[in-house]
């Protein structure tokens, strides 16, 4: 027999409550402007404002991306639908 323990039983790991799937793709958007911006810093401000614009934008979209691919394995991973339900007519 195995011998019992005098520890108390360990407390369950708390829930969380899930993010805001909105949350979520703002915040990817607003790292990938910061990580533009700091990419137009790096490449030595080369350019004017249109070059900034231009990384800044093209990594906030990426970042949209990946935000959006995370939400929907933590939606799934939930056990909600991922995708919307779409009702036809007959």
């Amino acid at each position: 027999m195995a011998a019992q323990s005098k520890e108390p039983p360990a407390e369950p790991m708390p829930q969380f409550e899930p993010l805001n799937r909105w949350a979520v793709i703002g915040l990817g958007a607003v790292i990938g402007f910061g990580f533009g911006s700091f990419m137009w810093v790096v490449t030595g401000l080369k350019g004017d404002w249109h070059v900034w614009l231009y990384l800044a934008m093209t990594t906030a979209m990426l970042g949209v991306g990946v935000a959006a691919v995370f939400g929907a394995s933590m939606v799934k991973r939930q056990g909600k639908r991922v995708t919307p339900k779409m009702r036809r007519r007959r």
